[in-house]
């Protein structure tokens, strides 16, 4: 008898894996790169050839861009990899 028990139990918290593992699949944590692309940021450092900084969500970021980017302009992240992003300037009827 102790051994069905024990059986009961293993298909029990095999059940219970299963139905975690898809609770977290439908409200994972979303990522940077999921969450924070297309935010508007602010330059705070100018971006050049050898990069800058930007600022959003209250969080400086190092940057870089396809162009040279001064001080004070807005941007869009386009895309972040790892502790740096991408961004492009908002033309004028954007910002």
């Amino acid at each position: 008898m102790a051994h069905r028990a024990g059986h009961a139990r293993v298909h029990r918290d095999r059940g219970l894996d299963r139905l975690r593992r898809r609770q977290y699949q439908r409200n994972r944590p979303r990522t940077g790169s999921e969450f924070d692309t297309g935010k508007t940021a602010r330059v705070v450092q100018a971006i050049d050839e050898n990069g800058g900084q930007v600022k959003f969500d209250g969080v400086l970021w190092a940057a870089t861009a396809a162009q040279p980017i001064a001080i004070g302009e807005k941007v869009q992240v386009v895309r972040i990899s790892g502790a740096a992003v991408e961004v492009r300037k908002l033309s004028d009827s954007q910002t």
